[in-house]
């Protein structure tokens, strides 16, 4: 989470380092993103696998970030759980509500999965191409393969780019 009020970034580098129980490194992804001030920033990495070992822990780390004062609100976003089917494969549907008065465009909602015991086990995400202003749209999650690890906690997560909305 950003603890910023009123900086924020454009442009983000960040590096994801993917290690072992033992503490070794297995993998890394690079990425670029945008933070928003004083919201969460969820890096939604897809399709992670390894053959010849497990991730156990999993550390992210900004190399660049480019800060800006941002004198204007971050876009109102709110989220409703619709529904959740556990089988055959996992499904969750959620509502994405826009309480702005005007139109959001590429609006990222992500999905982070957890066991009892608040360990992520696994993620989803999507993009909402466009919620017209004071409207809503549905996101849909799905996962190719049952959950292993049952499922106790589902923590969602919007990302607009405040850099690209109108200033009020």
């Amino acid at each position: 989470t950003n603890p910023n009020t009123n900086l924020g970034s454009p442009s983000a580098r960040y590096i994801v380092d993917y290690r072992d129980s033992s503490g070794r490194t297995i993998a890394t992804t690079t990425g670029v993103t945008f933070i928003n001030p004083g919201q969460p920033v969820p890096i939604f990495t897809s399709n992670f696998y390894s053959q010849n070992a497990k991730a156990a822990q999993v550390f992210v780390s900004f190399t660049d970030i480019y800060w800006q004062r941002v004198d204007w609100a971050v876009p109102r976003v709110s989220l409703r759980r619709t529904n959740l089917e556990l089988l055959p494969t996992p499904r969750v549907t959620i509502e994405v509500t826009n309480n702005e008065s005007f139109d959001l465009e590429n609006v990222k909602v992500v999905v982070v999965v957890s066991d009892a015991d608040n360990n992520a086990f696994t993620s989803s995400a999507t993009v909402i191409d466009k919620i017209k202003a004071n409207d809503k749209a549905e996101a849909y999650f799905t996962w190719p393969l049952p959950f292993t690890t049952e499922a106790a906690f589902f923590d969602f997560y919007t990302q607009t780019n405040v850099f690209n909305i109108p200033h009020r």
